[in-house]
């Protein structure tokens, strides 16, 4: 499967998201803690998600134990036009559906596994 590359970028060895670009040059030090491949709906191809730990503000502004956070970005147009605001906190972005279907396949393996312990 071909990704849609409109906001991510590979080499082959290494994945570029705009968004990570940009939270890197506005100092919130993000680092990839996974990704995840997933087809769009409405185009040919897949977009590109990452699990991302995080500073919530500039690491001037920041307790690094307090302001870290984990999140995930998409490499979408929703994602990089309407849930990305980087006036606000990272924790106070949107989620566009590529992220809502992730946390909640997570949720539910997460929910299977307690079922399977118990």
């Amino acid at each position: 499967m071909q990704l849609i590359d409109d906001h991510v970028s590979t080499d082959g060895a290494t994945v570029r998201f705009d968004v990570l670009t940009e939270l890197e040059q506005a100092h919130h030090n993000p680092e990839i803690q996974q990704l995840r491949v997933h087809p769009s709906d409405s185009r040919a191809g897949a977009h590109v998600l990452a699990e991302v730990e995080v500073l919530d503000v500039p690491v001037e502004e920041a307790d690094a134990v307090e302001d870290t956070l984990t999140r995930w970005v998409c490499s979408c147009e929703d994602f990089w036009y309407n849930r990305v605001d980087f006036g606000q906190p990272v924790s106070e972005w949107g989620e566009c559906k590529h992220i809502r279907n992730e946390v909640r396949s997570k949720r539910a393996a997460a929910d299977d596994d307690q079922q399977t312990l118990g």
